[in-house]
């Protein structure tokens, strides 16, 4: 059984940062982007989650694992976190209202870029319901 208040999960694979698009097409998200938060829900789906799941404020936490075949720690190349993070946000709409909703990130290391061999992105959902109680 699923805790409604903390839900879990993580998307196989390199994470696609959110993008922005110049020039005459403005308003297009960039297929790799499409594709990405596609496979964000996707993979929330897989875990348990449902429409409309978190009604409420919730904290975020998004560790991504970035691809490296010696490196480990802490990542301080590009894409930039803020990036990645809006991508998984923008995949994670079917489960709240607006992704106005998320009014905190969980800590490093909950949050955060690292090198790994095996590239993985693990998220956690917090409702604020669970912490204030």
């Amino acid at each position: 059984m699923i805790d409604p208040k903390v839900f879990r999960f993580s998307i196989e694979g390199d994470a696609v940062a959110w993008e922005r698009v110049t020039g005459i097409e403005q308003r297009r998200v960039p297929d790799r982007t499409r594709r990405f938060e596609r496979d964000v829900w996707l993979s929330a789906r897989v875990a348990g989650a449902r429409l409309g799941m978190f009604d409420g404020p919730v904290l975020l936490g998004v560790r991504f694992g970035i691809r490296h075949k010696t490196k480990t720690g802490p990542c301080d190349r590009r894409p930039d976190l803020d990036n990645l993070v809006k991508a998984v946000k923008d995949g994670l709409k079917p489960i709240w209202r607006d992704d106005a909703q998320v009014v905190g990130y969980l800590g490093y290391p909950q949050t955060g870029k690292f090198y790994m061999q095996t590239p993985k992105t693990e998220v956690v959902i917090l409702s604020l319901e669970a912490v204030l109680l």
